[in-house]
């Protein structure tokens, strides 16, 4: 991809790559595959799967939640990333359990489900329905 200012004239970016370019899922997907296997092994009590930048982090116990996500938030920060936590939810099944973004002060709210992929998850991690193709 050719990027051009207003006048016309070739840009050359400095760094990463284009907005929208083919390679930005796969090389954001390889840039924090590292972070989410490390978070794996240090909370051995979550379930994280991802695709693309879709991710899900999946624990029974909120305590264990907590720590994972401190634990992503801290590297990806390091990363010079951002997390938007207007985007966060808990999927927990007392739904009077909530997180407190420490950096920002807002509130991750518990639900009893949200939709990943097209899918329905409860709070349990299961799929409540399921794709059927015709």
């Amino acid at each position: 991809m050719i990027n051009y200012d207003i006048c016309g004239k070739i840009i050359q970016p400095k760094r990463g790559i284009p907005q929208g370019s083919v390679f930005g899922p796969l090389f954001f997907i390889i840039y924090i595959n590292k972070m989410l296997e490390e978070a794996k092994a240090r909370c051995s009590n979550i379930i994280i799967e991802a695709y693309i930048d879709d991710i899900i982090v999946m624990s029974d116990n909120i305590e264990d939640f907590k720590k994972a996500y401190k634990f992503l938030k801290t590297k990806i920060n390091t990363l010079n990333l951002n997390l938007n936590v207007k985007k966060c939810e808990l999927l927990l099944e007392n739904l009077k359990d909530q997180i407190i973004d420490d950096s920002s002060g807002e509130i991750i709210s518990s639900k009893a489900s949200t939709k990943y992929l097209g899918q329905t998850i409860n709070s349990k991690g299961k799929v409540e329905n399921i794709l059927k193709l015709s």
